[in-house]
């Protein structure tokens, strides 16, 4: 199977290869030709030598997406597609870094981005799976890229309009030790369970004290469950009726890049991967 996606990976990558050094010769060609000429003139020629980089930016894309879609088809359906979930695959989401940002499940966002999407359901419940990179504020100490992982959103049959968000005690200290987030830009308050083991674990911020009773004690310990098992990488938190998790994974989950040979070793890590990703929406399920 991999010598068929590994072929096309080196076709795409020759193919963008060669349209991104015309495109760039091309652009220098177009600057250059600006030289000395009037501001009028270098002012066209400047807006020319952007042309070719549009055009190779679009054909990147373009062969990119054929490329991810014959990896997902050969691959992914292979992994996840069985009789127990049922998905489809998409290069973007419907939402941006404002409802991101307005969540608050992940905090200090400037700008984020989601990109290959996996929409499904397991049973009678309907999620959504994407890479999400996040870009911090200025105040970020170290690299501004300061999230890449996943966001699961899932949807819960019981309904609750309201937020509510759940730090545990790993997102507490990281806090405390970088000063990286002021990560109530949402003003919620906080409130107790009265589930000691809960309480000591994670930290409820809410609202209004009505929302905190959907956390019922079978909740909380599969809640509990998934902050043992991903740790210091996890984010949590219930929007309306979506449970949202976000893991912060430097490797990318669901697409390697054009640059990494298609071999047998990949597709295994990929496939484990994938496979985190089920135990992931099979441990959301339970909360549910």
């Amino acid at each position: 199977m991999f010598e068929k996606i590994e072929k096309t990976r080196k076709k795409t990558l020759i193919l963008v290869t060669v349209v991104w050094s015309i495109g760039i010769i091309c652009s220098i060609y177009f600057l250059v030709g600006g030289l000395g000429m009037n501001k009028s003139d270098a002012k066209y020629m400047r807006t020319l030598s952007l042309i070719p980089l549009l055009i190779a930016a679009t054909i990147h894309k373009s062969r990119s997406d054929k490329y991810a879609e014959l990896f997902r088809l050969n691959f992914f359906k292979e992994i996840v597609g069985n009789n127990d979930y049922q998905i489809s695959f998409e290069n973007s989401v419907g939402f941006g870094s404002a409802e991101i940002k307005n969540w608050g499940i992940v905090p200090n966002v400037n700008y984020a981005v989601c990109k290959d999407a996996i929409r499904g359901s397991k049973g009678q419940n309907a999620f959504l799976l994407c890479q999400m990179d996040v870009v911090g504020r200025d105040r970020l100490e170290g690299a501004p890229l300061w999230f890449s992982g996943i966001y699961l959103i899932f949807k819960l049959k019981e309904s609750s309009k309201g937020t509510i968000l759940l730090r545990t005690n790993d997102n507490l200290r990281e806090e405390k030790k970088q000063s990286q987030f002021g990560f109530l830009d949402v003003k919620l308050n906080a409130y107790m369970t009265g589930k000691h083991k809960f309480d000591e674990e994670i930290h409820v911020y809410a609202e209004n004290e009505r929302l905190v009773q959907i956390l019922t004690e079978s909740r909380m310990e599969n809640l509990l469950k998934l902050y043992k098992h991903f740790g210091y990488r996890l984010w949590m938190g219930i929007v309306d009726d979506e449970l949202h998790v976000a893991i912060n994974a430097t490797s990318g989950f669901f697409l390697p890049g054009l640059m990494r040979p298609v071999t047998g070793m990949l597709l295994e890590k990929q496939k484990k991967s994938m496979n985190d990703l089920k135990q992931l929406i099979d441990m959301a399920a339970k909360i549910d």
